[in-house]
C-alpha cells in the first residue's frame, strides 16, 4: 500500500501541486517551471510534460480498471512507474536527473506533510465536544457525527 501511495504522490508530482493548489497549471507553465527549475532545455520539458501526462493517463486506466486485483494493480502500477522513470533518465542528463529527483523528493516530502496536518486536524475536530458532549456520548445515544473539514 505504501507503495502506491507512493506513486499517488509522484503522479501529483505531475500537475505540480504545490504551484496551483486549487486548479492544475497549463501545459506551458508545467514547461516554464521545469525550464526554470531543472535547467532544461524547452523541447526537453515538453517531453517531459508528455511523459507525465501518459503515466497520468495510464495510473487512471489501471486504477480504474476493476478486473484485476490489488496485487495486479499494484504490480500494474510499478510497471508503469519504471517505464516513465526509464524514459526520463534517457531524456535527462545525469546533473538533470539529479535536479529532478532532488525537487520531486521534495514535493512528496510536502505532500506527505500536508497529509499528516490533514490528519491532526480531523482527530481535533472529532475529540471536540459536541453540544457538551464527548464522541462517545454521542454515539452511545445512536447518533452520528461526522466533522466538515
Amino acid at each position: 500500500m505504501r507503495i502506491i501511495n507512493l506513486i499517488l504522490c509522484i503522479t501529483a508530482f505531475a500537475g505540480f501541486s504545490s504551484q496551483a493548489q486549487s486548479s492544475e497549471p497549463s501545459k506551458s507553465e508545467r514547461i516554464s517551471y521545469l525550464v526554470k527549475n531543472i535547467a532544461v532545455e524547452p523541447l526537453k520539458a515538453e517531453e517531459m510534460v508528455r511523459i507525465f501526462d501518459e503515466y497520468r493517463q495510464l495510473v487512471t486506466v489501471a486504477k480504474n480498471d476493476t478486473s484485476i486485483s490489488k496485487s495486479d494493480l499494484q504490480q500494474r502500477l510499478l510497471t508503469i512507474s519504471s517505464e516513465r522513470q526509464t524514459r526520463l533518465k534517457q531524456l535527462l542528463s545525469p546533473a538533470q536527473q539529479e535536479r529532478f529527483f532532488a525537487m520531486l523528493q521534495r514535493e512528496i516530502t510536502h505532500s506527505e506533510a500536508e497529509k499528516q496536518q490533514h490528519k491532526q486536524q480531523m482527530l481535533k475536530e472529532i475529540q471536540r465536544p459536541l453540544n457538551g458532549a464527548t464522541l462517545k456520548e454521542v454515539n452511545d445515544r445512536g447518533v452520528s457525527y461526522h466533522p466538515i473539514p
